[in-house]
Order: C-alpha cells, then structure tokens, then sequence
C-alpha cells in the first residue's frame, strides 16, 4: 500500500514521505507498533526541522476534522477518525498500526490541501476565521 508516490515526493514534502514509509513499515522506525511510540517520534522529527515538519497541521486537523484546540492534534484525530478518546482504548498491534495508518493518512491529505495553489493562505486565514468564531461568547 503506498501513501504518496515518488512523484508526489517533492510536492508534498519530506516529511509526508518519511510518514508513508513509517505507516508502511513502522518496525523499520518504531521499536514497536505503538501509538504513543509513532507521536513521539513524529513530535521529535518536528523538532529536528524546528517545527517545520507538523506546521499548519494542528490548525487543518480543527478545521477539517473538528475537536477542540485545547487537545492535542492527534488526540483531536483519535477521536475524530476513531471515535475514541484516549489511545489506551486500542487494543492490539492491528488497533495501534490501524491508528497510525489514519494519521499519515489524514497529513497526507494535508499536505494535499496546503500544495494547492494558495493552500497556506487559505489554511491560515480559513483557521483565523474558525478560531475567531470558537472565542466569541
């Protein structure tokens, strides 16, 4: 099953690449198929690219998938993608790999949306307006 194809590599960036490889073969990349395993590395490559890697996915993930921005992103996805509120509710390598194949999944798509021409200017401004509107009374 391949998530992006090599020509959508450049386009969609690195990181949407590293992603479909872990998602294809998390035990190159995980000591286990772990959910919590997969955020800590994802989170840590974000760092390693100065929060390049995951920008602009947590604020897609609200207005695409809703949640609540207090939360993290990917508990924001569980639920949406899951409808489960908290990973210890998996049970099972398949339950985890299964979870961890919908998040890659749903950045993918993201970086779908955000290479499309204006993607960044209409992600920034459409999650400004969301956000306006969570705020108001």
């Amino acid at each position: 099953m391949r998530l992006i194809s090599d020509s959508e590599r450049d386009r969609l960036g690195e990181g949407a690449w590293v992603l479909a490889n872990i998602a294809e073969r998390p035990l190159m990349y995980l000591p286990s198929v772990d959910l919590l395993q997969f955020v800590s590395y994802l989170e840590g490559f974000d760092r390693a690219y100065g929060g390049g890697a995951l920008l602009g996915f947590r604020e897609w993930v609200l207005l695409v998938r809703g949640g609540h921005p207090e939360r993290a992103w990917w508990s924001n996805l569980l639920e949406a993608e899951l409808s489960i509120s908290d990973e210890r509710e998996l049970h099972g390598e398949n339950a985890h790999l299964d979870a961890i194949r919908r998040i890659v999944s749903q950045f993918i798509e993201f970086r779908r949306f955000v290479a499309a021409p204006d993607g960044w200017t209409r992600l920034f401004r459409d999650y400004d307006e969301w956000h306006k509107d969570y705020l108001r009374p």
